[in-house]
C-alpha cells in the first residue's frame, strides 16, 4: 500500500505528465482589412517548463471553418503557412477568408468541424463606431500644454480600448518619395542611458494623454545620423482608436488583474469562449482620425509640411 500510494503521489505531483486533447481554437475579426484567418490547433506535451522545446507542428488541418452573421456565411480555405520564427522557416495549417470585412455592431457566430466530427462554436459582437471629442488643446503642439491629450465616447462603456498616436511622413530615397509612418510611444524611459519607448495598454480608459518630448523624439529619430532634413515631409498626425469586443475585453482584463495580484503563477490567463475546446474567438474595430498640427512644428526640424490644410500661422 505505501509503496502504491508513493507512485500515485508522484504521479499527481509529475506535472509532465500527458492529459486528454484539448482542441484550440483563435480568431480575430478585424474591421481594418479584408483578411481574416482562424487558427486550430491542439494542446502538447512539453519535454520541460519551456513551450519552445517542443517544435513539433501542432496545427490542425483537414478542418472545415465557417462564419455566420446575419443571412450570410463566410467558409475559409485550409491554407499551408510559411514564416520565419527564430530565424527558421517553419509551415503550419491556418484557415484564411480573404474577402471579409466585418461591420461595428454585429453579431458572429464561428463554427470549427474538424476531420472526426468534433465541433468547436464560439460568438463575438462588433463593438460599435467611438466618437472623437473635439477640443482646444487637440493640437500639435497645444498652445498651453507640455503634451497632448485626445479623448472620444463610446457607446458600450464596459469594453476596454487603445489608442496610439502616429505621423505619416515621405523620404526622399534616390529621388523617390516612399511612404513610411511612425508610432509615438506615450512617453520615453531613459533605461541604462538608452531612451526605450513605453507603449500604451488597452484598458477602460477612454483618454489618451502623450508627452510632447515623446513626440519630439519620435520626430527627431526618423532624421537620425541624415544631416538633409529637406528629404524629409511630414504629412499628417493621426490617431488610431481600437475598440475591443467583450471576449477581449474580458481576456486583457483577467491578464491585468493577474499582474497585479500578489498570487504567484507559472500560467497565463485561462480565459477562453470556446464552447467544446479552448480559446479566443473575439473583434475589434478600428477608426483613425486626424489630428490638426502645425506648420511651425514641423520645419522645427527642418522637415517639410506636406499639407496646406493644417493650422495656419
Amino acid at each position: 500500500m505505501i509503496f502504491i500510494l508513493i507512485i500515485s503521489c508522484e504521479d499527481d505531483l509529475n506535472p509532465f505528465i500527458k492529459g486528454e486533447d484539448v482542441f484550440i481554437v483563435n480568431c480575430i475579426l478585424k474591421n481594418d482589412r479584408g483578411v481574416q484567418t482562424v487558427y486550430l490547433s491542439k494542446n502538447y506535451q512539453a519535454e520541460n517548463f519551456d513551450p519552445k522545446s517542443n517544435t513539433e507542428d501542432h496545427s490542425i488541418g483537414n478542418g472545415f471553418v465557417r462564419v455566420f452573421f446575419k443571412d450570410s456565411v463566410k467558409i475559409f480555405s485550409d491554407t499551408l503557412v510559411t514564416q520565419n520564427i527564430d530565424g527558421n522557416e517553419k509551415s503550419f495549417n491556418s484557415y484564411i477568408n480573404s474577402n471579409f470585412l466585418t461591420k461595428p455592431n454585429t453579431e458572429y457566430e464561428l463554427e470549427a468541424v474538424l476531420n472526426d466530427g468534433r465541433k468547436l462554436r464560439a460568438f463575438t459582437k462588433t463593438p460599435n463606431k467611438v466618437s472623437f471629442i473635439p477640443d482646444s488643446n487637440n493640437i500639435i503642439p497645444p498652445p498651453d500644454k507640455n503634451y497632448i491629450s485626445v479623448g472620444w465616447s463610446t457607446v458600450e462603456d464596459q469594453l476596454y480600448s487603445s489608442a496610439r498616436f502616429k505621423f505619416i511622413y515621405f523620404k526622399n530615397e534616390n529621388g523617390k518619395q516612399v511612404r513610411y509612418e511612425k508610432e509615438v510611444p506615450r512617453t520615453y524611459v531613459l533605461e541604462n542611458n538608452v531612451y526605450v519607448p513605453y507603449y500604451p495598454v488597452p484598458s477602460y480608459l477612454q483618454r489618451i494623454n502623450v508627452e510632447m518630448i515623446a513626440f519630439d523624439r519620435a520626430m527627431a529619430e526618423i532624421s537620425e545620423g541624415d544631416p538633409d532634413k529637406k528629404n524629409y515631409t511630414i504629412l499628417t498626425f493621426i490617431l488610431e482608436i481600437l475598440v475591443y469586443d467583450k471576449n477581449l475585453t474580458a481576456y486583457y482584463a483577467s491578464r491585468s488583474e493577474l499582474g497585479e495580484s500578489f498570487a504567484i503563477t507559472t500560467n497565463e490567463s485561462d480565459y477562453t469562449n470556446i464552447s467544446g475546446g479552448r480559446g479566443i474567438f473575439g473583434s475589434f474595430i478600428k477608426q483613425r482620425f486626424a489630428v490638426r498640427f502645425t506648420h511651425e512644428y514641423i520645419k522645427s526640424f527642418g522637415y517639410e509640411p506636406g499639407l496646406t490644410s493644417s493650422i495656419n500661422e
